[in-house]
């Protein structure tokens, strides 16, 4: 009897650690794993002069490894970039206006994204925010994705064309170890040709420009430090800006993103205003 006892305990106290050991080791569910990204993404526009409105969820850090579908360059070029521009005999400076293009680069980027996010898990259930493709059906259409691996969360993109333009797709890179050490890359291109750079860091180093290979419009912002911005319009310079970073652009294509109109989630124009509602109350867009 003693020893059915003690076989008989045993197999419990098996099967009590065996449960303790697959919940401790079982995968984030969407909620966390959105937890998580909204954690980085609210840090990130507030560190950069966002007032966005904090929301009753918890913070989680947790670690989820998934394979990313492009290549991230952490690559700080905004220095060369810099001394490009400042060889244009019209280069303006206007510190005021590139931070900006510089909010208006995070908030547009990061803020579409964390909306996303936040209608993936709290309306549709998600049981994980990484490898979905979603639809923002509103006035404008884009189809989005995460992925993560490891300390750099990237977010694939497609537009479909419209009137006013041609699709456009691209790629998002954050890739954020702390709140003062975080690096922001941004990859766009359209099939017309043109191609669109951004980077940001959490020293508030900040490059943007649009090339076209056309020889039409460009533009190019500029800032080393706080406090500091330049502004060009020259063709030619943007050209050799682009060429500082044309290798992280190869094997791009516009054609490649459409696999994103396959979505699983739609998150249509009401159910937009209102999660955007949330961060920003005081605007009803």
């Amino acid at each position: 009897m003693k020893k059915k006892a003690f076989i008989t305990v045993a197999v419990a106290l098996c099967a009590l650690i065996c449960v303790f050991a697959f919940v401790g080791c079982s995968k984030p569910n969407g909620a966390q794993e959105f937890s998580a990204f909204r954690q980085k993404v609210i840090t990130v526009l507030k560190d950069n002069g966002i007032n966005i409105a904090e929301v009753n969820q918890s913070d989680e850090s947790i670690k989820t490894i998934v394979s990313p579908t492009a290549k991230y360059d952490s690559s700080n070029v905004v220095s060369q970039i810099k001394e490009i521009v400042l060889g244009d005999g019209a280069v303006k400076s206007d510190a005021q206006r590139v931070d900006e293009v510089r909010q208006e680069m995070y908030e547009q980027a990061l803020f579409i994204s964390l909306v996303v996010g936040d209608g993936m898990v709290n309306n549709h259930n998600a049981d994980t925010i990484y490898d979905t493709s979603v639809l923002v059906d509103c006035w404008w259409k884009t189809y989005m994705e995460f992925k993560i691996s490891g300390t750099v969360t990237t977010i694939n993109a497609y537009s479909p064309a419209t009137e006013d333009d041609c699709a456009y797709a691209g790629v998002i890179y954050l890739d954020y170890k702390s709140k003062d050490d975080y690096t922001f890359v941004m990859l766009v291109i359209w099939e017309d040709g043109r191609m669109g750079y951004r980077y940001g860091n959490a020293q508030k180093q900040f490059a943007y420009f649009d090339y076209d290979p056309q020889g039409n419009y460009s533009e190019i912002y500029c800032s080393s430090k706080t406090g500091e911005g330049y502004t060009s319009e020259n063709t030619e310079l943007a050209k050799s800006c682009f060429e500082l970073v044309k290798n992280q652009f190869d094997g791009m294509k516009v054609s490649d993103y459409e696999y994103l109109k396959a979505q699983k989630y739609t998150i249509g124009e009401e159910e937009w205003n209102a999660l955007c509602a949330k961060y920003f109350p005081a605007v009803n867009e």
